[in-house]
């Protein structure tokens, strides 16, 4: 039954209200601007909208208050880059250089034109739960690539994404342990988000050089949530196949490939730092 239909059935059957007298069922009262504060603690400049509703079962008008969307990408985007270190303001700016990074668009390469192809893939629906690993030397772009994908699932779609270096795990992992109250919680909500978020961004698998077995264990550990529960992820590496087996573990590898596809992409080419 269509909503006007409804509207007059309530009329018919409770002559004391007079639905026609409220106005559009639906219309939008104000419009005002948004007081929330986001993370980094600067003012949010969107709006709220004030929207003005009938309810069809009781004919009773209410208000309600439409979510900021400033506010949601904010936190999204705070989410996926603003939680990178225990320090509010080094992570900040963290976040800052990221952002900076990503303003500047990516130039389509013959070396890089196959990372583009398949992590376009993984952006262009919403559904996509398959990732991408990117393989390679230092400085082939396999970091930029990837974290333009990643802020485009956040921004085209909303997805709760993460980006997160191994050593910023594997320091997180060390940070559970700590006697700091802030540093110990920074420690467990890292890697609580990391395996729960809808992707993450596992950047420099195999790098990190401080690694112990625990740490390794809370990678494996991180790796298998996601594999057990189909959350995708990318993931980059100047190390090879049997590199990261041999580092890392064979089940690490292994989940990645199922989490994948076996998607692998190889960037080729000279170190963009140095030009």
């Amino acid at each position: 039954m269509l909503l006007h239909e409804i509207l007059k059935q309530i009329e018919e059957n409770n002559p004391g209200i007079k639905l026609s007298d409220m106005g559009n069922p639906t219309e939008e009262v104000e419009e005002i601007p948004c007081p929330s504060v986001l993370p980094g603690g600067e003012a949010c400049t969107g709006k709220q909208k004030i929207s003005q509703r009938v309810s069809p079962s009781n004919g009773q008008a209410y208000s309600y208050v439409e979510p900021c969307r400033d506010c949601e990408l904010a936190l999204l985007l705070h989410g996926a880059f603003g939680v990178l270190s225990p320090d509010r303001d080094m992570a900040r700016q963290i976040k800052d250089s990221l952002v900076e990074t990503m303003s500047t668009k990516p130039t389509r390469t013959k070396t890089n034109a196959a990372a583009m192809d398949a992590l376009r893939k993984t952006f262009a629906n919403a559904n996509v739960r398959r990732g991408v690993v990117l393989l390679g030397p230092v400085g082939t772009g396999k970091t930029f690539l990837a974290l333009h994908a990643l802020n485009a699932l956040v921004r085209l779609h909303g997805k709760r994404c993460m980006y997160l270096q191994e050593q910023v795990l594997f320091d997180a992992w060390r940070m559970t342990h700590s006697k700091e109250v802030v540093e110990r919680d920074w420690g467990r909500a890292v890697i609580e988000r990391a395996r729960s978020v809808d992707w993450v961004l596992l950047d420099d698998l195999g790098q990190a050089r401080r690694s112990t077995p625990g740490a390794v264990d809370i990678l494996e550990q991180v790796i298998m949530w996601r594999y057990d529960a189909g959350l995708p992820v990318i993931v980059t590496s100047n190390q090879r196949e049997e590199q990261v087996c041999e580092t890392r573990g064979s089940r690490v590898w292994s989940r990645i490939m199922g989490l994948t596809g076996g998607n692998v992409i190889e960037l080729l080419g000279d170190d963009w730092r140095r030009e």
